[in-house]
């Protein structure tokens, strides 16, 4: 009986966490200045001169919160920005961001 009852409130609190989490996440912008994205397929960006550039960093502070598209680096998961691609950002799709991974202080 226990288990069941700690299995319920369990589930009833992840369920309010993750519900939580979902009204925080509307209020952060698309691209975070400073964050560091992997990929969503995990997939090296299609200009990256290595497979080891499968994260994106967003190139600017100024970008609108709710932007859909916005120029970000293409880099490792420590930031380093792809050497072939240093000269200039690419343009990303919010639609293949993953999980931020990772973040850097400017």
């Amino acid at each position: 009986m226990f288990m069941h009852t700690n299995s319920r409130m369990n589930a009833e609190t992840n369920n309010h966490i993750e519900h939580t989490m979902n009204e925080q996440n509307n209020n952060i912008p698309n691209f975070v200045f400073g964050a560091i994205y992997r990929r969503k397929d995990g997939q090296a960006d299609s200009s990256a001169t290595s497979p080891y550039f499968n994260c994106y960093m967003p190139a600017s502070n100024n970008i609108p919160a709710k932007a859909w598209i916005a120029d970000c680096w293409v880099c490792d998961s420590n930031g380093n920005i792809d050497p072939g691609l240093s000269a200039s950002p690419v343009p990303v799709r919010k639609e293949d961001l993953g999980n931020i991974i990772n973040v850097i202080s400017h």
